[in-house]
């Protein structure tokens, strides 16, 4: 819930509370100063109480502090990454959109598997020194190569200039596609070392003494 959500929901039920005190629903307290005074405070102590037992809403920052066990990352620095990373996506999907139909696909499945690298590195945010660069520069430049071949009409081309420009851009997108499946590979570093010694535990086991 998010804080303006708390307020208002406190705030109502310390109105409430006012209100009940106030107009005999309940019976104040006997205090200096007389019901306004006892309603008041009641409505206050109300509005404080709920506010602070309302669930707060984590930001993206928040959720990462938590699992952020790398020292040289701040979860600002996270953070900040993985929603300029989603930007860069979304320009990429956007722009593999005006493509026809086998380029849009395969910009799509870079889109998507860009995607579970930004989730990946969401879950266990260390994995962001392994992939950075790329979500940074090639990235960027994926989006960008497409969205300039979007935009330009082949048909006022020459049929063989035409020809070398899709056949260079199909090559783009065969190099795009090893190397996001490699930075996504990458992303899962620290699972498989801790698979593999679990696997030489569990093989030394069987082995016995």
């Amino acid at each position: 819930m998010s804080d303006t959500a708390r307020a208002i929901t406190a705030g109502l039920m310390a109105s409430l509370a006012f209100l009940a005190v106030r107009y005999g629903v309940t019976h104040p307290v006997s205090i200096p100063g007389g019901p306004v005074i006892a309603s008041l405070l009641l409505a206050l102590a109300t509005y404080v109480g709920i506010y602070l037992a309302l669930p707060q809403r984590r930001t993206l920052a928040d959720r990462i502090r938590q699992m952020l066990v790398d020292d040289r990352l701040t979860p600002e620095e996270v953070a900040d990454a993985l929603t300029a990373a989603r930007d860069r996506i979304d320009a990429l999907r956007t722009a593999g959109n005006r493509l026809s139909d086998d380029a849009r696909s395969r910009v799509a499945a870079l889109a998507d598997q860009a995607d579970r690298i930004v989730a990946q590195v969401e879950s266990d945010p260390g994995d962001l020194r392994r992939v950075g660069r790329f979500l940074r520069r090639d990235l960027t430049a994926a989006a960008d190569v497409v969205d300039r071949y979007a935009r330009l009409d082949t048909a006022v081309l020459d049929r063989d200039r035409a020809f070398d420009v899709t056949r260079r851009f199909d090559a783009a997108l065969d190099d795009l596609e090893r190397l996001f499946k490699k930075h996504h590979a990458r992303t899962y570093d620290n699972e498989l070392f801790d698979l593999e010694v679990r696997l030489q535990m569990l093989e030394q086991q069987e082995r016995g003494p």
